[in-house]
């Protein structure tokens, strides 16, 4: 038998019913006590409406679809908590890096189990936990320079991802820390040059799982008396785009001044653009954008990219598209990325012709253009390419000569940070046959329990 509701809320803006969030449980039994359990911590919303059917002789299935915290808005999880002091206390656990399932506050204590109807299984609650955080890694700081701190995040079915905490110069009057974070485990890009596309797509990331990397994140920076972490990038592993509804809820929560607060313009998403229809969808989301283009020539750029299927030209139109009729968001400060291979896109007519190529943008007022010069990080596992950093006067040259052609306009050469400890740009990656072997035990033990 399957189970399945729909939560009818009111919608803050248009203060019309809507059906915007959806539970569906799959049982083997309807007496299975786990059901039983379920159902119970449901009992709190009754009161705001719930549409219930039921339909016999349907194949059950295992898994259960669930809208979670992070998905919710402070207004309607005041609604759902009928407490508007208890939703602030979620949000401001989530902001200072701990986790709301714990905290024994005066909001949140007789509000446990309604809180955990949104967490069922526990995933998101255990991502949370400090023990989650299995390893770390220092890289040696440079004079002047804080190190960075790499951490690999255990999920609950056995998978892990790597995040990076990054601390700006010891020498700025603005202290504060970058972190670095994934919206996959693994990815399906292929970047010739990439530590992570080694790996494959393994799946997806949850929005809550996205929103735990950045509020473990906050914890650790405070633990290691780091700069408070101020700005989020997504240039972990995986392509943010291939994610998109996960991500443009994470987005909407970590721009939200009422949940995580971070500002737009501290919020950075970075994407190869697999297609113009998943680039347009990046209308109204409040961040900045960062395209890795790598080489405006699409022979080459389907070299470096495997898995390019539209030309450089057809996407360039889709974010100039995205700018003209974004209305502020995203926001209009829009960087072009470019990988520096020594030999492969350093030469002078790489750099022309990447001059050639920015001059719509360029030229458009709604886009505020900017270009990084991102210096290759050596990673042993592709030793097939026999890829090296182009030198410090190559990229220098390029730069210049790319200035000659749209002046004025900045172009920032990256400073290479946590190569030392493979956690730079490239070289994010976790050990994907422990990885399996963790999921696969995972899985086995669920049917076992599901089994008795």
């Amino acid at each position: 038998m399957e189970i399945s509701a729909s939560l009818r809320f009111i919608d803050s803006g248009t203060g019309r019913f809507q059906d915007s969030y959806g539970l569906k449980i799959g049982a083997l039994r309807s007496s299975h006590p786990r059901t039983r359990e379920r159902f119970q911590r449901l009992d709190f919303v009754s009161g705001i409406g719930i549409c219930a059917s039921l339909r016999k002789k349907r194949k059950p299935h295992p898994w259960v679809r669930r809208f979670g915290i992070a998905q919710l808005t402070r207004h309607d999880l005041s609604e759902l908590l009928k407490s508007q002091s208890a939703s602030k206390a979620v949000w401001s656990a989530l902001r200072a890096g701990a986790s709301p399932f714990v905290l024994d506050s005066q909001e949140l204590t007789s509000k446990q189990a309604a809180l955990k109807a949104f967490d069922v299984d526990d995933i998101f609650a255990m991502t949370l936990k400090p023990e989650a955080v299995e390893h770390m890694i220092e890289e040696a700081p440079g004079e002047g320079v804080a190190s960075t701190h790499k951490f690999l995040l255990r999920l609950h079915d056995g998978f892990s991802v790597e995040s990076v905490l990054i601390p700006n110069d010891r020498r700025l009057t603005r202290r504060a820390t970058t972190i670095c974070i994934s919206s996959q485990v693994g990815c399906a890009q292929g970047c010739c040059f990439c530590r992570t596309g080694t790996m494959g797509l393994l799946r997806n990331l949850s929005t809550e799982e996205i929103i735990a990397q950045v509020v473990q994140g906050r914890r650790l920076a405070k633990e290691l008396s780091l700069p408070r972490v101020l700005k989020v990038v997504f240039m972990g592993m995986g392509e943010p785009l291939a994610n998109l509804s996960n991500v443009k809820q994470a987005v909407e929560a970590l721009s939200d001044m009422r949940r995580m607060g971070f500002a737009r313009k501290r919020l950075q998403i970075s994407t190869v653009a697999p297609s113009p229809h998943q680039v347009l969808a990046l209308k109204g989301m409040r961040c900045q954008l960062v395209w890795s283009l790598h080489s405006p020539c699409d022979t080459l750029r389907a070299q470096l990219v495997p898995t390019s299927l539209f030309s450089t030209m057809e996407l360039r139109e889709a974010f100039l598209t995205v700018f003209r009729s974004s209305s502020g968001n995203p926001d209009r400060r829009f960087m072009v990325a470019v990988v520096m291979i020594a030999g492969v896109n350093d030469q002078p007519e790489n750099a022309r012709e990447l001059a050639e190529f920015l001059i719509p943008f360029y030229e458009d007022p709604e886009v505020g253009l900017s270009v990084n010069l991102i210096p290759y990080n050596e990673n042993p596992e592709l030793s097939e390419h026999q890829f090296a950093a182009s030198d410090v006067k190559t990229v220098q040259k390029f730069r210049k000569l790319v200035n000659e052609s749209l002046p004025g306009m900045a172009i920032h050469i990256r400073e290479t940070r946590g190569a030392n400890a493979s956690s730079a740009c490239g070289q994010l990656a976790t050990e994907l046959k422990r990885q399996h072997e963790r999921a696969v035990t995972i899985i086995k033990q669920q049917a076992d329990v599901e089994a008795v």
